[in-house]
């Protein structure tokens, strides 16, 4: 179907994807299986996984481009040292040590102005 000198394709639409270009859930699959293990890896597993023969050609270039994104938005943000306002780590749900440090009173070892305790 034509609808002004363009074609009309529904699926396109309503799967959000262009002609030779893959889906945003495809493409964070690739970029996951691709961060892991070589191209080569992540090729056989995206066959493996969702029966999909992709050429490795395009797993790098998705990886690359995704790796550029984020390091293009790292340096936008230009972080200066020692004033983030929150910090995220071991989102896995490991505790994290934290060692809070207080001035040693007179007479007290260095060691008990330490408090050592787990974050989650």
């Amino acid at each position: 179907m034509k609808v002004a000198n363009e074609r009309l394709r529904p699926f396109s639409s309503s799967a959000q994807v262009k002609c030779r270009s893959y889906s945003y859930y495809l493409q964070r699959a690739i970029v996951d299986f691709g961060a892991d293990v070589s191209f080569q890896e992540a090729q056989k597993k995206l066959l493996e996984h969702y029966h999909l023969e992709l050429p490795l050609s395009s797993i790098q270039t998705i990886v690359e481009n995704h790796a550029k994104s984020v390091f293009d938005f790292i340096e936008q943000e230009n972080p200066k040292e020692g004033t983030a306002q929150q910090v995220v780590a071991e989102m896995d749900g490991s505790m994290i040590p934290v060692v809070e440090t207080a001035i040693p009173e007179e007479g007290k070892a260095e060691q008990a102005s330490r408090c050592l305790r787990w974050a989650s």
